[in-house]
Formats: structure tokens, sequence, C-alpha cells
């Protein structure tokens, strides 16, 4: 028997193999977004994520943190009715992605973001980690139209949304192979006491890092706390003289803030807190090269605190 050209017989045994095969792929691909979900369960995005949420819609926050790595040397919990909500690798265009998140939700007094050497460069954007978490905060097609990469980040959106696991091998390893914490980033605090070098050969890859995309969501900040009247403190975290030097050797300092000032400039609420040279001479207070040890983020969070009630 024919069925539109077909005979029926050999359209049976394509169809059923390719059926079963079908099925199987998908409960193997639910499984393991569900295993992956359990392993990123304990990861820190996860946790500062649940911190977050702790808060109901409408509830008042006073501090709210945001940023990348840098943004774990303050203490949310510590100061009074503040959380910590920053991630590792977070860009500008995530932060800003995160704060029109949280702002329509829960009323904010103080946003303190990163103000470091860098954090305004070509790195905007969604690396291949984690994509599964941003599904919930960042708009995949602005931010697609923004770098003029639509299909990329189509190609990003629907990755997240079916394969939450995929690139996350370096999680499932450190979920299944744990390490100490004390043991992570001894070589870079050992790199943290080189001599610094002659960085003389770099100051022509400044124009190159300062992005136009970084640009464009820093200013997304600006204007978006402007209009909520949330009070922005733009924070200069601690580093080592090593890394400030390293650093800067494509971000020239005072160019790099030279052109940042002039996007805040129209603005009022906003405060600046530089304590990036503050404790080039005490080594013994990170961990590594460009992070707090826990034992003096405590004391860095009060300091901070204090300093924005000082100013305002």
């Amino acid at each position: 028997m024919n069925l539109f050209g077909f005979k029926t017989d050999s359209f049976k045994s394509r169809i059923v193999p390719v059926t079963i095969f079908s099925l199987i792929f998908v409960l193997i691909n639910f499984v393991l977004n569900l295993w992956y979900q359990d392993v990123m369960n304990g990861s820190h995005i996860r946790t500062t994520d649940r911190n977050f949420h702790t808060y109901a819609p409408g509830d008042s926050i006073k501090y709210l943190i945001l940023g990348q790595s840098h943004s774990f040397g303050l203490l949310g919990n510590q100061m009074v009715n503040g959380v910590n909500f920053g991630s590792y690798g977070e860009d500008i265009s995530r932060s800003y992605y995160k704060l029109r998140y949280v702002l329509e939700r829960n009323p904010v007094e103080y946003v303190v973001l990163n103000f470091d050497l860098g954090d305004v460069d070509e790195r905007t954007g969604l690396g291949r980690e984690n994509l599964y978490y941003w599904l919930r905060y960042v708009d995949f097609w602005e931010l697609g139209q923004v770098k003029g990469e639509i299909l990329n980040y189509s190609y990003k959106y629907a990755k997240a949304r079916f394969f939450s696991y995929a690139d996350g091998e370096m999680d499932v390893f450190e979920y299944l192979f744990p390490k100490d914490q004390n043991d992570l980033l001894v070589e870079d605090l050992e790199n943290a006491t080189v001599e610094v070098s002659d960085k003389s050969e770099y100051k022509d890859c400044l124009e190159d890092k300062l992005s136009s995309e970084g640009l464009y969501y820093f200013t997304k900040i600006i204007e978006l706390a402007h209009s909520r009247s949330v009070k922005l403190v733009l924070l200069k975290y601690p580093v080592t003289e090593a890394y400030y030097h390293q650093v800067s050797y494509c971000y020239s300092p005072d160019t790099y803030y030279e052109r940042l000032m002039t996007v805040l400039k129209p603005y009022e609420n906003i405060e600046i807190l530089d304590y990036q040279k503050t404790y080039f001479d005490s080594l013994e207070l990170f961990r590594d090269s460009n992070h707090l040890t826990a034992e003096f983020r405590p004391t860095f969070t009060s300091i901070i605190e204090q300093e924005i009630i000082s100013r305002y």
C-alpha cells in the first residue's frame, strides 16, 4: 500500500526507530537538565540569587550590591537591609539587566556598583557559562541587537532554554571534586608580589578596550538609577599594586576614568569611592591579587557602609 508515495511498511520501519530515538533523547536531555540544576544549587551564583529572593516583591532594599567578583568584598547581609547580588564575571550589561529586574520588583535606596579598571570594555555581553541562569534577567534579543549579533544571541537563548548543562563541564568537575577555598588562586597571590613591569609598550591598546557597547550599558545604568531616584555608589575596589599595574597596561587610569566621568557629569546622587590603592602595602588582606580575604571583608564592609552614610 502507498501513502503519499511511500510504502507504508517502509515508512513504519523508518519512523519507529526515529520516534524511539527522539523520545530517548528528550528523556536524557530532561534528566541532564534536572541533574545540572541540582549541581548548580550550591554554586555561588545560585546562592546569591536565593539571598536576593528572600526579599518579597515590594520589600524595600537599602543597599543593593552589583558587579563582578570584586563586589564579593562587601557582605550584603552585614549591611543594614542589604544584599549582595553580584556574580563572577558579571559585565556591565548583566549588571544593567539585573538592576532593571530588581527595580521593577523592589524599591532600592543605594546601588553599589563596581567602578574598576576594565569594567566597561570589549567583554560586554554573555559568555558561554551559566547561560541558563541569565534567562530570568537578560533580554537576549536586545543584547544581541546592541552587539550586532542577533543570530549568536538567538542561539545562546535556545541553548540556555533547552540545554542548561551545555558548557557546564567545569561546574560539574568542581561539584564532583570540590577544592579547599584556601587553596584557590594561591599561584595568583604569589604573582601579586612580582615586580611591576614597564608598561610603555601597551599604551596604544586603550581605545580597543573601552567599547561602545560597554559605554551604552554604563549610561543605561546611570539613567535607570536617576529615573528611579536611586543613589548610585561607584566603588573602586581594593587591588594589589601588581594587579593595578597589570590591568593599567591597556587602561590608562586617567584617560579611562575621564571618559566615564563625561557620562556621569549631568547626573546627581552619584558618589565615587576610591579604594583601589588603599591597601597596596597590605598584601595580607588579599586572598589573591585582586580579591580580599574572608577575614577582612567584614571590616571593609563596615568601612564602606560608614562612608556611604557620611557622603549622603
